[in-house]
């Protein structure tokens, strides 16, 4: 334990240590370190009182400093030891040096498969020469990336050659110095894509897959490349590759899967769960919603926070050894959306936190009764349509919403008028994030086995993931932003006529689809789902692109 340790182990033993927190918990505050980081865990998720949830976190920072490398372990001490730097902001030094050496420890010992994550924990402590966790986080980025160059040489991988430049990307975001190994690995990589499309002439003939030469291609027109040799050969590339084939599909980011529990933190990991502290009481027992999962029964109730109506989420795990990853991914995805919510520009939901019981986690949000699904059922018993002033402002806002997400890397995956709430001002809120993807555009046979599911609702799904479905998934990718275009054009069909169509996304249905499109009375909307309903999802427009649509729209029609 170093000197600032040792001065911080006294601040929590003389200062944190009161009499309330003996009260609650005599061992553990008497025992100290001697209690194991499990125990030491165990007594935070019993724990309500804030004072003394505190005290118990300080407590698992030290213990982690003391302790060897947790492995695949770490994570779930460490979320709970950094929220300390918010908790104690005048212990800020303290907890920092701390984090810093436990950050060393875990770097030092861990997989190549860990070793990017790590580095950006570490990257957030801030900009410093002095941080050691930084300083091996480099070394073991270096040694990575010179070994897959090293194999690449030897054996070319596609996978292989977009986990290398993909790494490099994310090293450089997290402000570590790439400069002189990043040119090396682009050349290599240039180099090939130049082989197998022909462009150099080689006596082998090399496997061809366009698909991953636009991928990579895309990824390092990314780099911030200063050789203006290296510039000019990948637009050149760039240029020939599309030449040989018209771009399949574009990409913001590499799709890769790690191996280890931090293949959940690929954009997630900085964020922090926000934890409810003050108690959340329940209305009834009765829940508003209920259904049961493969691994979870999951609940929905009313309850109170802080005088105030919220909705309570709850997740039970069905056996104990079940995963929660993806509970925690939807935590979090609520919560960074849930900071942004803002009624007059957007349609996210206010988040105020999780807490855990036992085998339980709760998602505590805002409280809304009625879906859309509801409303349009209503509106539709009462014989109201919506006009054009009314229905554009709420389009807008949805547009608005979902390109923030997908510029943010987020995807719902089972858009419907089920998971839009509506307030009593017309104020839409998106809701249901259980098998949204995260950061990752790309949906296939790997990534829907695991934390992503290829799920969604019969009618409103994009035709290519029902095809995808029928056919079990072999070989086929699916582009989760323009599945997600193609939902939301099923919603805004239905906003607009107020009929159901289920059946009609169905690819062989596409052109029964289109005419009822044309029969709508708005030639703007006309234009604008045929945009969005394209059986190609190459044909549907991004969500950002829709946004512009739409605002230009609303311009035209009521401005001029």
């Amino acid at each position: 334990m170093n000197q600032k340790s040792k001065d911080f182990y006294s601040i929590v033993a003389k200062e944190l240590r009161t009499s309330i927190v003996q009260e609650h918990l005599p061992k553990l505050s008497k025992n100290g370190l001697e209690n194991s980081l499990e125990e030491i865990m165990k007594n935070l998720k019993s724990q309500t009182i804030p004072e003394v949830k505190n005290f118990v976190r300080c407590l698992l920072l030290l213990g982690l400093e003391a302790e060897p490398a947790q492995g695949q372990n770490f994570m779930k001490y460490y979320t709970e030891a950094e929220s300390t730097l918010n908790i104690f902001p005048e212990h800020k030094n303290y907890i920092i040096e701390t984090l810093d050496f436990i950050l060393y420890k875990e770097i030092l010992h861990c997989s190549n498969s860990n070793i990017l994550a790590l580095a950006k924990l570490a990257s957030s402590l801030g900009d410093s020469a002095n941080f050691i966790s930084q300083q091996e986080a480099k070394i073991k980025l270096n040694q990575m990336i010179w070994k897959t160059i090293k194999n690449l040489t030897k054996s070319y991988s596609e996978s292989r050659s977009l986990r290398l430049i993909s790494t490099i990307i994310e090293a450089e975001n997290s402000n570590y110095d790439m400069s002189a190994i990043k040119e090396i690995a682009v050349r290599l990589v240039l180099d090939y894509i130049e082989k197998r499309n022909g462009i150099v002439m080689i006596e082998d003939k090399v496997k061809h897959n366009i698909q991953n030469d636009h991928k990579l291609l895309n990824h390092m027109m990314m780099m911030n490349i200063n050789e203006s040799e290296i510039q000019e050969r990948i637009i050149y590339l760039k240029h020939e590759v599309e030449n040989i084939e018209n771009e399949r599909y574009e990409s913001d980011k590499p799709v890769y899967k790690d191996n280890g529990v931090f293949e959940a933190y690929k954009i997630l990991e900085n964020v922090q769960l926000r934890c409810i502290e003050e108690e959340v009481k329940f209305v009834n027992d009765i829940p508003k919603y209920a259904k049961i999962t493969k691994n979870f029964h999951v609940c929905i109730y009313k309850a109170e926070y802080k005088k105030g109506a919220v909705a309570a989420k709850i997740y039970n795990k069905i056996t104990p050894d079940v995963d929660m990853t993806v509970v925690y991914n939807e935590c979090k995805i609520y919560q960074i959306l849930g900071d942004k919510a803002n009624p007059l520009i957007n349609s996210f939901l206010k988040y105020y936190g999780s807490f855990t019981q036992g085998d339980k986690i709760c998602l505590v949000m805002e409280y809304i009764e009625n879906d859309l699904m509801t409303c349009l059922t209503f509106l539709k018993q009462q014989g109201i349509i919506f006009s054009d002033l009314q229905i554009l402002p709420l389009m807008q806002k949805l547009l608005a919403s979902f390109a923030e997400m997908e510029e943010l890397g987020i995807y719902h995956g089972d858009i419907k008028p089920h998971n839009i709430l509506v307030d009593d001002n017309w104020n839409f809120k998106i809701i249901d994030f259980s098998i949204s993807a995260v950061n990752n555009e790309f949906l296939n046979e790997e990534t829907t086995s695991g934390f992503y599911p290829l799920q969604g609702t019969a009618g409103y799904m994009a035709p290519e993931i029902i095809e995808g479905i029928k056919k079990g998934l072999k070989n086929d990718v699916f582009k989760m932003s323009r599945a997600d275009v193609f939902s939301l054009g099923m919603t805004f069909l239905q906003m607009l006529t107020l009929e159901d169509y289920n059946g009609y996304n169905l690819r062989e249905n596409n052109e029964l689809l289109m005419n009822k499109v044309d029969q709508l009375i708005y030639p703007w909307a006309r234009g604008m789902l045929k945009k969005m309903l394209c059986a190609d999802p190459n044909c549907r427009l991004k969500f950002k692109d829709l946004l512009c649509m739409i605002i230009d729209i609303y311009q035209k029609t009521f401005t001029q």
